[in-house]
């Protein structure tokens, strides 16, 4: 959901108008123009960030990946998976009738997202459905044994439900990966043979950066060890976001916002101010 002048996530965005036409055609998106046809990014009719061009952000994104050690195997699975999320998100239902009740299968007219998403995925369309349009529900002494368990028709409401889960769930797990591909690249754990081998698969195809980290390694006894990796510290701190209707999710985000602030602030000047007066 996106309130009024609210973007999704910028990567939808950028993708769009930043990869070449053969990069779409093989992840299978939309140019910038065809994102209104796609529900996870038109609800709210803003596409551009003022002052910010989405072309120049991918390709910066890009060269981010690039430098912290992301494979071109890697990128091609985070796109794929970024292009199925946005192809999951226009994936319908129809109500359906049996003597179980009411259940729910997915529309012909968006049958085509679904068999794009289970594409990019690498995923059988069959197990797609089963995962959007039913439950399994497992007693007690059935929990955790395979095949156990009672199967449950979703309604439309609750397959729409899960479609979106399902969504939210994969750009997390997608996310959080990067975010542990990203400290596995400047990560300062481990022995000094373990951070040289990971220091030279970031810096690869980087001959002049390849020879300054061989000459680390040559004179590495005159050299502090943490040179032989990249560190980074980073506090970034946001402040209220108001909208005509703040949802109840916005007042969470500005209210952990704000103790973060105060936190910060308590660190920085208030211990500190102590500690002067103290001496």
């Amino acid at each position: 959901h996106q309130m009024n002048n609210e973007r999704n996530f910028h990567i939808f965005y950028e993708l769009a108008d930043g990869a070449s036409s053969q990069q779409r055609e093989h992840w299978k998106y939309p140019d910038k123009n065809g994102l209104s046809k796609f529900r996870f990014v038109n609800q709210s009719g803003t596409f551009d960030r003022r002052d910010i061009s989405d072309k120049k952000q991918f390709k910066y994104t890009l060269e981010a990946m690039d430098k912290v050690g992301v494979s071109d195997v890697e990128r091609e699975r985070v796109f794929c998976i970024v292009a199925a999320i946005l192809h999951l998100g226009n994936v319908e239902f129809d109500e359906t009738s049996s003597t179980d009740g009411d259940g729910s299968a997915i529309t012909s007219a968006s049958r085509h997202h679904a068999m794009t998403c289970c594409q990019l995925l690498d995923v059988d369309i069959e197990l797609l459905t089963k995962a959007l349009c039913t439950r399994t529900i497992s007693a007690g002494g059935l929990k955790g044994k395979l095949g156990a368990g009672i199967e449950k028709q979703h309604t439309v409401a609750q397959a729409a439900e899960a479609r979106d889960a399902l969504a939210m769930t994969l750009y997390e797990r997608m996310f959080l990966w990067l975010v542990w591909r990203v400290n596995q690249a400047i990560s300062v754990v481990g022995d000094t043979d373990e951070r040289k081998k990971r220091l030279s698969e970031v810096l690869r195809n980087r001959q002049d950066r390849e020879n300054l980290a061989a000459y680390y390694a040559k004179n590495n006894k005159n050299v502090p060890e943490y040179i032989c990796d990249y560190s980074i510290g980073c506090l970034d701190i946001f402040g209220f976001e108001v909208f005509e209707e703040n949802s109840f999710e916005q007042l969470c985000i500005n209210y952990a916002n704000e103790v973060l602030q105060q936190h910060f602030n308590d660190v920085v000047f208030k211990q500190e101010q102590n500690l002067y007066e103290s001496e």
